[in-house]
């Protein structure tokens, strides 16, 4: 809570949490409306079908923040503009392409884990392993994000150790160990196993 409280009112934070959060949603919501009215000005839901809709829109949030989070535009989507912070290497400077794609391509996965699981139940439903193994992964990314970016000092979440990122603010070069202790893994594994065992059969 002291962290938080110091983005806003205290010294700068090196790695924000609320910030990062608030970002987030501007972002999708930023992405969300102008899908909804790019679709709509041009017909594109009555020339497509569901699936074909929802993989555009997937292609549209990667797209946005793969180049955003590179150093094609200074690691900074509009929310983190805003707040002024940015997404780089843990050695402090900028991410290429593909690593900006490694960090945000887990993100956009999860945006549209509903989508995924719908169109698998209503055009595959005899394949309930594959739609085990989908939902192990899905819950293995949510539960990635959310548990390193609180047990981490540094805040990085599961995809942001793919990427070997960080979130910083944006005047300030900061670097931080890229390496996860292993009783976080650890305990991390054995949270998800605990998890899918009680969960998975009865899907």
């Amino acid at each position: 809570m002291k962290s938080i409280y110091e983005e806003f009112f205290g010294d700068p934070v090196d790695h924000p949490v609320l910030m990062r959060t608030l970002a987030f949603a501007i972002d999708y919501g930023l992405l969300f409306f102008t899908g909804m009215a790019i679709h709509s000005i041009f017909s594109l839901e009555e020339a497509m079908t569901r699936f074909g809709f929802a993989t555009l829109n997937a292609l549209f949030f990667c797209t946005y923040f793969t180049v955003a989070h590179s150093s094609l535009v200074n690691g900074q989507t509009l929310g983190k503009k805003i707040f002024r912070i940015k997404v780089s290497q843990v050695n402090g400077a900028p991410l290429g392409l593909f690593r900006a794609f490694l960090r945000s391509f887990p993100i956009v996965i999860l945006i549209f884990a509903e989508p995924i699981s719908f169109y698998m139940r209503t055009f595959w439903p005899e394949q309930v392993v594959a739609f085990k193994i989908v939902f192990a992964v899905l819950s293995g990314l949510l539960l990635g994000v959310v548990y390193f970016s609180m047990v981490s000092k540094n805040r990085r979440g599961l995809h942001d150790i793919f990427a070997k990122s960080q979130v910083t603010p944006a005047r300030r070069k900061v670097t931080t160990n890229s390496k996860t202790e292993a009783w976080k893994i650890i305990s991390y594994l054995l949270i998800l196993v605990v998890y899918l065992v009680i969960i998975l059969p009865r899907i």
